[in-house]
């Protein structure tokens, strides 16, 4: 069962200022939860939810926080299974490549929240050192794997001379408590380590409309701006960083611990509450014109395809998806399962999937959702639903 009590916090896990509740969002469907598919069917996973906004450092987070420690006692999602997530790790590694020439002399890696050691596989070599600190940690016999959830790690251990990269890939928006989790990160870097992260970033969020991305499971929505002052408050400086809108509008940064301190200072164009209700309210306008136009042609059919994570906010944003009795994907071990809160089973492309309307549900990754849409034009779908402003 999904718990319905939560954490509350009103104030910026950033910089401590009160913060204005800019979104409500009653009965917000919990994502990434699956269960085998019967008839009988219990409607579970839906708790209210407040988006606030700190104006001081122009951070987003949610006001309600799940049990993180349950979320990820309950996490059957890997990097492998997922193009968009490898496709991510990919371009991270061409990002510290590109601004760490000697990235493979590097005697120690470590990545927080490796999952199944997908990015560490990247840099095994004979002597290297492979650590995956992740509650859920897996992946090939070289890799060290430390199975802690990430509010209980512990550093100290690896502040040694030895020189380190550390990634964090798709994990901080996670953290309850960002604060104590970078001065973590920090208080383990020497002068010459350097840490890369990579995480969903408030500018994308906005510039591209994709509230369907706001889920319970990220709790935090950074800026450059925000990002910046939490690193800057550890002793740690920005040296390069990029945008990628390849999976949810990523943010990432080559890190490292600075030589003096500095005054803080604005990275990137600013962020403020009317801009992101401004994109709100043309994200519902979008969805609630959509949802119009297609609902008379999925009502005597039509079917899902692509079982993503974020199926069940996209629902709750499109109705008409709520309604689906099929979601069609390729991945084998969701195949007769469905998400907590909704009804639709998934099941195998077949033979006679193409012959209705499909909406494609799988669209937090432009790659995600350009592939699906090739695989249904050239199944002859006659209909095919893309439901975002841009991809």
């Amino acid at each position: 069962m999904i718990q319905t009590q939560a954490n509350c916090q009103t104030k910026c896990p950033i910089c401590g200022a009160s913060a204005s509740q800019l979104l409500s969002l009653p009965k917000y469907p919990v994502t990434e939860f699956y269960e085998p598919w019967s008839e009988v069917f219990v409607l579970t996973g839906y708790f209210d939810q407040i988006v606030r906004f700190c104006s001081k450092c122009t951070h987003l987070f949610l006001e309600r926080v799940i049990d993180t420690k349950f979320t990820y006692s309950n996490y059957k999602t890997t990097s492998g299974s997922s193009p968009g997530a490898l496709k991510c790790l990919d371009n991270l590694e061409k990002f510290a490549r590109k601004h760490l020439e000697d990235l493979d002399s590097v005697p120690t890696i470590i990545d927080i929240g490796g999952n199944d050691g997908s990015l560490l596989s990247k840099f095994k070599s004979k002597g290297k050192k492979l650590i995956n600190i992740d509650p859920n940690a897996s992946g090939p016999d070289e890799i060290e794997k430390l199975k802690v959830f990430f509010q209980e790690i512990n550093l100290a251990q690896f502040r040694t001379r030895q020189r380190k990269v550390i990634f964090c890939s798709h994990t901080i928006e996670h953290i309850e408590d960002p604060m104590q989790f970078i001065r973590e990160i920090g208080n383990s870097l020497n002068y010459e380590d350097v840490l890369f992260l990579q995480f969903p970033s408030l500018e994308s969020l906005i510039r591209y409309f994709r509230f369907d991305q706001v889920c319970h499971q990220h709790i935090n929505y950074f800026s450059l701006n925000s990002i910046s002052i939490l690193l800057l408050s550890m002793g740690l400086g920005i040296q390069h960083y990029e945008f990628d809108e390849e999976h949810y509008g990523t943010l990432r940064l080559m890190v490292r611990r600075e030589l003096k301190k500095r005054e803080i200072e604005t990275l990137h164009y600013p962020v403020n509450a009317h801009h992101v209700l401004q994109a709100y309210e043309t994200f519902r306008n979008f969805c609630t014109a959509l949802d119009l136009a297609i609902r008379p042609m999925f009502e005597t059919g039509g079917a899902g395809f692509g079982a993503g994570l974020m199926v069940p906010t996209l629902a709750y944003n499109v109705p008409t998806v709520s309604k689906l009795s099929v979601i069609y994907d390729d991945n084998q071990e969701k195949i007769d399962h469905r998400f907590i809160n909704l009804n639709a089973r998934i099941l195998s492309p077949n033979d006679s999937f193409f012959s209705s309307p499909i909406i494609i549900t799988s669209i937090s990754t432009k790659s995600a959702g350009r592939s699906i849409y090739h695989k249904l034009a050239n199944a002859g779908v006659e209909y095919i639903v893309l439901p975002v402003i841009y991809s």
